[in-house]
């Protein structure tokens, strides 16, 4: 009986934290853009988690980048094209993340 209180206890505490993790991978402009501009460093890291990932996950993103691009340089063009670019928080974050990409660093034609 113990092993079974034990069981539904672990799973009232893992199940919210599974839900906004999954919740994450559907990140909004909106939320996107809430995040980064949170006071709160859990924000400001979510923001930074979230850009990053959908870098990493895309590194064809920065092949127009000439040299090496910071990791604060990522998050400053997301920023920067959030607040540059209101109506596009309509779309989802990892496009938005698309977006500042292919602004901040251009590909020539």
């Amino acid at each position: 009986m113990k092993a079974l209180a034990r069981i539904v206890l672990a799973l009232a505490l893992i199940l919210p934290i599974m839900g906004e993790a999954a919740l994450g991978a559907f990140m909004s402009g909106h939320r996107l853009h809430e995040r980064c501009r949170s006071p709160e460093v859990v924000g400001q890291a979510m923001c930074m988690g979230f850009a990053l990932g959908v870098v990493d996950e895309n590194p064809a993103l920065m092949r127009c980048a000439r040299g090496s691009v910071e990791v604060l340089q990522i998050v400053d063009a997301v920023k920067r094209h959030l607040e540059r670019y209101p109506s596009d928080r309509d779309f989802p974050g990892h496009v938005v993340v698309r977006l500042a990409m292919g602004e901040a660093w251009p590909c020539d034609p």
